[in-house]
């Protein structure tokens, strides 16, 4: 269950109307506020289809200007805008739903505290009408902070063939020596994977010390579709020797992979990154 937030308030109103997309519901809720700002406020704060996205994929978190209006009006000032804007396309069959989502949501969700918890899902089972009920969930979940915090990428192993300087970004520098890669991790519809072609995929792979012309290197293998692909990993370029070697000791790990299909007959790949990304 997800944590309850203006972006789950907005996802389960949404799903239970009919006729009102993700970007027109969010500014039914937010314009009337935006219109009673002060220009120098109102001024500062986007509301287009971009903003909306950054918001709603959790990159964003609602503007302060907003949550202070919102804040400050009243449950009944909210009321008005649920009962003119948003009660007319939500179906009579659709309201107790509605209602058990957002008391789920808000029993699972243990960064509410319990006062909150009690007091937000008696408003929930009340007899009071919808309007108010959604005003009151709304002006709570419009101040819980919601931004999705930025995975920093965490390297284990760069090829040699990436020109870059301790300081620069590994990624963006693959990505601007090789181009973009095809992301495993969120299409999930590759068959096969394509000799020249560039992919990005999180998996279990699995590891161990061969010889390669006389020198000792890193074999990794992993399977995709029912197909093992392997590589040979240059000790050197293993940002820390100690952690390759205890990764060996175990003989598999999840990692995500940046890496080119060299023959996808024999299923040898060329990788560029190995990491936590």
């Amino acid at each position: 269950m997800s944590e309850f937030s203006i972006v789950e308030f907005i996802k389960i109103l949404q799903s239970n109307m009919y006729n009102v997309s993700q970007e027109k519901l969010f500014e039914k809720l937010f314009a009337p506020f935006y219109n009673e700002m002060d220009s120098e406020d109102s001024d500062q704060i986007s509301m287009s289809s971009k903003k909306v996205s950054e918001i709603m994929n959790g990159k964003a978190g609602i503007h302060s200007q907003f949550k202070a209006v919102i804040d400050s009006a009243s449950v009944d000032e909210v009321a008005e805008t649920f009962k003119k804007d948003i009660c007319p396309y939500i179906s009579l069959e659709s309201v107790e739903r509605i209602k058990w989502l957002f008391s789920s949501m808000i029993e699972d969700d243990k960064d509410i505290p319990p006062k909150d918890v009690c007091r937000l899902t008696a408003l929930i089972e009340s007899e009071k009408d919808l309007s108010e009920v959604l005003a009151g969930l709304f002006k709570y979940a419009v101040c819980i902070p919601y931004e999705k915090p930025v995975k920093e990428p965490k390297i284990h192993y760069c090829s040699s063939v990436i020109k870059r300087t301790d300081e620069s970004d590994i990624l963006a520098e693959c990505k601007e020596q090789f181009g973009s890669y095809i992301d495993l991790d969120k299409t999930k519809d590759a068959k096969q994977l394509e000799t020249g072609k560039m992919y990005k995929l999180t998996t279990e792979c699995g590891l161990k010390q061969v010889m390669v012309r006389a020198t000792f290197m890193t074999k990794l293998w992993f399977t995709y579709n029912g197909i093992r692909y392997e590589a040979e990993t240059s000790i050197s370029n293993w940002i820390s020797e100690s952690y390759m070697n205890n990764q060996l000791s175990a003989g598999k790990a999840e990692f995500s992979l940046i890496f080119k299909g060299l023959n996808k007959d024999n299923g040898t790949v060329h990788i560029y990154i190995i990491g936590e990304m």
